[in-house]
């Protein structure tokens, strides 16, 4: 294959329902001067057979197998195929528009890096969103790694990448990181980078029907996790020229958020292992190093939803759990009414 321009990236595990859609998006692409390289993670749900159909079909197509590693190692391999100028990554349950790469390729020719919104897409709707954009097409450095701390602006998917910045520097994501892996890969990336672009159109749809869902993920075992990626952040951010006042303030705000996850989530599952268990939890938690250095910063605000963040703050345990429970169900049954208003 003669090269081209850009080099997409799939990663894919057991996303047969979404696929053939997502794949589709990519090669009804009015720009089309792209190789589309699709990593099967050691599927078990019949993408495979997906994968297939579409590489018979298409000569941009490639296809390649390993055994299922997880998505960092995917995009990792897919990377070591890619010959494009510039990268850009696409999760297998996502779909672009048509004009996706086009607008984005207008911009990538002047920058290192380019980002555009996104619409969200979630049991509560559709929600157009921009971690970036503000009021002008260039970004400082500052602006971009803002912007990749902010809401999801993070992840790979919404932007193309130069690829002589990824192969020089030997820039990879971490496969013994399994959540910001992502956001670490963006802010080393940021150290090298020079122009950055941003558009204000939301252009890629993220969807979160089928996370399954990866917020209930961050429990009390996903703390070890964020060891790695604090101080990792820590350096990155350190090396970006960032004063520790400054870092200490946005990890100081993840760590509140996460902890606040953390206890919500651990508090949902008091049906099954008790009042007692979940205690037990929410008391581990606040030990973490992390949590002890950030946590006492939280301020809750007023209003019952908050309540059981405050009484995690002051260590009213079983207080919290009861409050992180109840808010729970009570967002659950404002979904069930927002969905029956639809029907």
């Amino acid at each position: 294959m003669n090269q081209v321009q850009v080099s997409i990236i799939i990663p894919v595990y057991n996303a047969k329902e979404y696929l053939a859609k997502c794949i589709e998006g990519v090669l009804n692409q009015t720009y089309s001067d792209f190789e589309l390289i699709l990593i099967n993670d050691g599927s078990t749900d019949g993408s495979e057979s997906i994968l297939k159909e579409f590489c018979a079909r298409d000569s941009r197509v490639q296809y390649y197998n390993q055994v299922n590693s997880g998505p960092s190692s995917a995009r990792n391999y897919g990377l070591t195929k890619a010959t494009g100028e510039f990268v850009c990554f696409i999760d297998a349950d996502d779909y672009i528009p048509s004009e996706y790469l086009e607008k984005l390729m207008e911009l990538a020719i002047k920058n290192d890096v380019v980002t555009c919104g996104y619409i969200e897409i979630s049991p509560y709707g559709r929600v157009a969103l921009n971690d970036f954009y503000r009021s002008s097409h260039s970004l400082t450095t500052d602006e971009f790694v803002e912007g990749v701390l902010r809401g999801v602006g993070g992840t790979l998917w919404g932007k193309v990448y130069r690829r002589s910045i990824i192969m020089e520097h030997q820039l990879q994501l971490n496969p013994q990181v399994y959540m910001c892996e992502d956001l670490l890969f963006n802010l080393d990336y940021a150290q090298y980078a020079s122009h950055f672009g941003a558009i204000e159109e939301c252009l890629y749809e993220y969807n979160r029907l089928n996370e399954g869902s990866i917020t209930s993920k961050v429990t009390l075992p996903y703390l070890e996790n964020n060891h790695v990626v604090i101080e990792k952040m820590r350096d990155l951010l350190g090396r970006l020229g960032w004063t520790q006042e400054k870092i200490d303030v946005i990890l100081s705000n993840r760590m509140i958020s996460l902890t606040l996850s953390i206890a919500s989530n651990e508090s949902a599952n008091v049906n099954k292992v008790g009042l007692k268990k979940c205690c037990a939890q929410l008391d581990a938690l606040l030990m973490d190093a992390n949590v002890r250095q950030y946590f006492t910063n939280y301020e809750p605000m007023r209003g019952f939803l908050d309540r059981g963040g405050y009484y995690l703050k002051h260590r009213q345990l079983r207080r919290a759990v009861v409050s992180f429970y109840v808010t729970l169900q009570l967002r659950r049954i404002k979904l069930w009414i927002k969905k029956r208003s639809r029907v």
